[in-house]
């Protein structure tokens, strides 16, 4: 696993929710293209689960910063998925700073698919420095990836 910058001061987002060894049931803020909603779901260590009622899909959630890494249909890909790829980077990461490169994001979205998980091109990623805090004050409607 690659060693990334963390700062151990910084509370993450979804803290309340973080580092359970199994899947439990818990509320957990995400970042979508219209804002900030608070969902229902199942997390476990850095990742959440919750089922998306406007497209069906379950939708695995990196929690410290509330962004999706893909959905499936199947209700037990996205728990699949990120069993997959929970040792492929240190994912305490809570801002663009300590996101995968380039490289390892591309192997992650390898594995991701390879368990079913598909991302909308609308949908929220780490693309910059500042995209959540926009996101977040309104400033933007979607982030293109």
């Amino acid at each position: 696993m690659p060693n990334r910058p963390f700062s151990p001061d910084a509370k993450p987002l979804n803290s309340a929710a973080i580092g359970h060894r199994t899947w439990t049931d818990a509320e957990y803020r995400i970042i979508t293209t219209k804002g900030w909603v608070t969902v229902s779901g199942q997390t476990r260590g850095f990742f959440g689960v919750h089922h998306d009622q406007d497209t069906w899909r379950h939708v695995l959630t990196h929690l410290p910063t509330g962004v999706s890494l893909g959905g499936a249909l199947v209700p037990e890909a996205p728990r699949r998925a990120a069993t997959a790829v929970k040792n492929m980077w240190d994912w305490r990461f809570t801002d663009y700073s300590g996101q995968p490169t380039a490289e390892s994001m591309m192997a992650i979205r390898i594995v991701l698919k390879s368990h079913g998980l598909t991302h909308p091109d609308n949908a929220p990623r780490w693309n910059g420095p500042d995209v959540i805090e926009r996101l977040a004050a309104g400033q933007l409607e979607t982030v293109e990836g």
